[in-house]
């Protein structure tokens, strides 16, 4: 579409190949269970995102950067 794609766009790039991931690692696509906690499994996923994982209650854990805008140009925020 001639654009950049957004970070809505990386993040959906992102679960998808790890979804994916999770599903070769289950070994099956009709189980539900065994792709939750085949998902649930995964460490170190490295996306266009950076790296990836779960911890142990299932919640998202990686590191994030947040950018302001500030004179016309991205600076992290610190």
């Amino acid at each position: 579409y001639k654009h950049e794609p957004d970070q809505f766009a990386a993040q959906a790039y992102d679960g998808i190949y790890l979804l994916h991931a999770a599903i070769e690692k289950a070994g099956t696509v009709s189980d539900r269970k065994k792709v939750r906690d085949s998902l649930a499994s995964i460490k170190d996923f490295s996306g266009v995102t950076g790296k990836f994982a779960f911890d142990d209650k299932r919640n998202p854990k990686m590191d994030i950067n947040v950018l302001i805008v500030k004179g016309g140009k991205f600076v992290e925020l610190k």
